[in-house]
């Protein structure tokens, strides 16, 4: 399981939006890169990174119980 944080992505969505736009092919990059590298998180673009760097980091902590959880009723 990964986590992805993203801002604004270039989809219809946001067509109408005028700020700067992570394209989707980069999102799917960047998720399937942190995925295969065993990271629980993958932060795509600089807004995210920004914002991810203002938040206390309690979250490192957590991630081993939640995924021993996961496992653990993946295996039932």
């Amino acid at each position: 399981m990964v986590s992805v944080h993203v801002g604004a992505v270039d989809t219809d969505m946001q067509a109408g939006n005028e700020v700067e736009k992570t394209p989707p092919a980069a999102v799917a990059t960047c998720a399937l890169d942190a995925l295969q590298a065993g990271q629980s998180e993958a932060v795509v673009d600089e807004f995210s990174r920004s914002v991810k760097s203002a938040l206390h980091d309690d979250l490192n902590l957590l991630y081993p119980a939640l995924e021993a959880q996961f496992a653990a009723e993946a295996a039932n």
